[in-house]
């Protein structure tokens, strides 16, 4: 199919259909931030899974956010489709690769069909669809899918300030993961920060949701002073500010190690069954930890790495 060129075209309304999981709708983020910088003057709009909504809440650069979920009837999802097709908009960019693009019918929209490079990174792939779309847009270092209200800032700040007495910087650290074989060792997290307290000094925020809650504190009450568990107690772009600010980040590969990626937050991400080839950390100062030891059915196994792997690999970016 040939597409028409987006210069040729009155360019008012543009929908990206991004994807379910946080971390996955957070590596789809550059192209909506390229598209607000390349089209100022459309209004662009995002469908995402129930999960990642929260992430675009009250963003004035956003003029809509649509949720899908994967357990509406045929007629339900008829119903939702029939709704965007009357916004009428002129590109659909959907990363999902379905065929909603088509169903809308606008004038310019990706291909479920086209050709991937599946070895290249998640954001690189998304960047290579909407450039088959938009030919001439380009990458850019500002900031417009994520938006931090000033109110958010303040209670997120309000909160650091009550534990950091007289430091002015602090570390970061992600201990959690959705899928539990992602999730390194609390032993090897506790090993990591009580070096990190001892040889820097610096204040260590442990951020996650309420279901890290536990795994945290079995880490963080036997840390040295200065490390705080802040799992459900932030919102999650309370904790996207808290990670943009942080001088590093250590994460498992989960939501807040591709926040930290967006943010260009030096980050270290720890990797066990899944490929950093991929999913691995993206900012200007990063480096992964992949283990080498597999299972029987040739998964990663997380438990195989050794602090000092990581302590090394921090050393690289901090």
């Amino acid at each position: 199919m040939l597409f028409k060129r987006s210069e040729n075209l009155n360019i008012k309304k543009i929908l990206v259909v991004s994807l379910t999981n946080i971390g996955d709708v957070v590596l789809t983020c550059p192209v909506i931030d390229a598209l607000i910088a390349r089209f100022p003057l459309a209004e662009i709009s995002v469908v995402v899974g129930p999960k990642a909504q929260g992430l675009f809440a009250s963003n004035p650069y956003i003029k809509k956010v649509y949720v899908f979920t994967k357990n509406e009837t045929w007629l339900e999802l008829l119903f939702w489709i029939k709704n965007l097709r009357r916004e009428g908009f002129d590109v659909v960019i959907d990363l999902r690769n379905t065929a909603l693009a088509y169903l809308l019918g606008a004038p310019l929209h990706t291909s479920a069909f086209a050709k991937k490079n599946v070895l290249t990174h998640k954001r690189e792939q998304h960047f290579a669809q909407l450039k088959s779309v938009v030919s001439d847009i380009q990458d850019t270092e500002k900031r417009y899918a994520i938006f931090v209200s000033e109110q958010m800032r303040s209670a997120a700040e309000k909160i650091l300030h009550s534990l950091m007495e007289h430091s002015k910087a602090y570390i970061v650290v992600a201990a959690g993961a959705a899928d539990c074989r992602k999730r390194w060792t609390a032993t090897g997290f506790l090993e990591v920060c009580q070096a990190l307290i001892r040889e820097h000094k610096l204040p260590i925020f442990f951020i996650g949701d309420s279901n890290d809650q536990g795994y945290t504190e079995s880490i963080t009450s036997k840390c040295p002073k200065g490390a705080f568990n802040l799992c459900g107690q932030v919102s999650l772009l309370e904790a996207a500010w808290i990670l943009r600010n942080s001088c590093l980040a250590i994460c498992n590969d989960s939501a807040m190690m591709h926040l930290a990626s967006y943010f260009n937050t030096p980050v270290v991400g720890i990797f066990g069954p899944t490929d950093p080839r991929l999913y691995g950390p993206w900012g200007a100062k990063n480096a992964f930890v992949q283990t080498t030891r597999l299972d029987e059915k040739g998964t990663g196994l997380i438990d195989a790495i050794a602090p000092k792997e990581i302590l090394a690999k921090i050393k690289e970016v901090f």
